[in-house]
């Protein structure tokens, strides 16, 4: 597996005012949310994005709301924030990862 980092524009809506980072690997792109990727969850309404069947869960929009809470109340948490998996051949959606915060005194991270 081949893991590769490259720049990906913040969208408007995201406030970070920076680039972003997509990891990938030979099959998916790991895409940091933004807030209009968790408003759009939570509309239920693509928009211009690709969903796989069955994307988002309940849990991807549970993921959201808190997302859009963190944002609210602490600012932007990227790099340590969920990500969006996408297949690399079409770009579609199909789940999440995401941290359960930075990294501890020790330099461990948790995530699922």
């Amino acid at each position: 597996m081949r893991s590769v980092s490259e720049p990906f524009p913040a969208d408007a809506s995201s406030g970070t005012g920076t680039d972003l980072r997509v990891i990938r690997t030979d099959r998916l792109q790991l895409v940091p949310y933004t807030t209009a990727h968790a408003r759009r969850l939570l509309d239920g309404d693509p928009h211009d994005d690709t969903w796989a069947p069955g994307y988002p869960t309940d849990d991807e929009l549970d993921v959201a709301r808190m997302y859009l809470s963190l944002i609210r109340s602490h600012g932007d948490p990227t790099p340590f924030a969920p990500y969006v998996i996408r297949l690399d051949r079409d770009e579609r959606a199909i789940g999440g990862f995401g941290f359960f915060g930075p990294p501890d005194d020790d330099g461990f991270v948790e995530f699922g």
